[in-house]
């Protein structure tokens, strides 16, 4: 089951990008997700498209300044919608990523008091898989179709992506959900203690998800090991779940739904969530 459930994310990622920089994870891991001071915090983000949980391989996100690897990702970075939603709920502050060679940094200056959610969303994109007249599978990325001669068992499908944490300032306020894509709800997620039980629930463009679906979490420092010690819960049919954290650190949490579309010349969309989560020690 861990075997398939993997190979569905990277299948996922592949059919993000047009190019090997999108046939990947990704992830956002801040220097802080719990923070204080008098009168304001800088905290400094990295993100990363990687499978190695919180170690980076290639830059995710660039203001233009920074380096962007053989220009291959320019396409990656013109798809990424960066942002930061306030503790009020009430503004998006825009992010200004600068690429290195294998990541992306960026600071957030925290003076709101309350719980902040540092947001990278991937931008809906349309992939179109189908079967030459050979046999050999194809695939078109883009909203329009140039499909060859005898193309058959076309699919169009929209995926999305959204790489989240949450980073609280001078205490905890109580995050609002966006109502875009795969999101997570319940338990406060900067409030997450090794050993005790966990509530959350999955939602889709705001709603609770209809069906069943997996959850992976990753601990970090799990790189060079042949098992990973993900940690594969099934939701209910309403996206909740139970979780509990055996260590402290941090961890990723993936996720990924795909369901039928009523989307106009869509088939299917499909959702990832990878939500970055600090558990802390009792």
């Amino acid at each position: 089951m861990k075997r398939c459930f993997t190979h569905l994310f990277i299948v996922g990622s592949l059919v993000l990008l047009s190019n090997q920089g999108f046939a990947h994870g990704r992830y956002i891991l801040p220097s802080h997700t719990m923070t204080s001071a008098e009168k304001q915090e800088t905290i400094t983000i990295q993100s990363s498209i990687s499978n190695d949980v919180f170690h980076p391989d290639m830059p995710l996100g660039n203001n233009d300044k920074g380096i962007d690897v053989n220009k291959k990702l320019s396409n990656v970075f013109a798809q990424l919608h960066p942002y930061v939603v306030t503790p009020d709920n009430q503004d998006e502050i825009p992010m200004s990523y600068q690429a290195f060679s294998r990541f992306s940094v960026s600071d957030l200056t925290l003076n709101t008091k309350g719980t902040h959610n540092v947001v990278i969303e991937q931008k809906p994109f349309v992939v179109t898989s189908f079967t030459h007249e050979n046999g050999e599978p194809g695939r078109e990325f883009g909203p329009g179709l140039n499909l060859p001669a005898g193309a058959r068992d076309i699919q169009r499908r929209q995926v999305t992506s959204r790489s989240e944490v949450f980073v609280s300032f001078n205490g905890l306020t109580k995050p609002q959900t966006q109502g875009k894509g795969l999101e997570v709800t319940g338990q406060h997620p900067n409030d997450v203690f090794a050993n005790e039980d966990v509530q959350f629930q999955l939602l889709f463009n705001g709603q609770p998800l209809t069906r069943a679906t997996q959850v992976s979490l990753i601990r970090e420092d799990t790189r060079h090991r042949n098992q990973r010690e993900a940690n594969i819960i099934d939701t209910d049919n309403n996206g909740s779940f139970l979780v509990s954290f055996a260590q402290a650190g941090f961890y990723l949490l993936e996720a990924q739904i795909t369901q039928n579309s009523s989307l106009d010349g869509v088939d299917i969309e499909q959702a990832t969530l990878y939500l970055t989560l600090e558990v802390f020690p009792q």
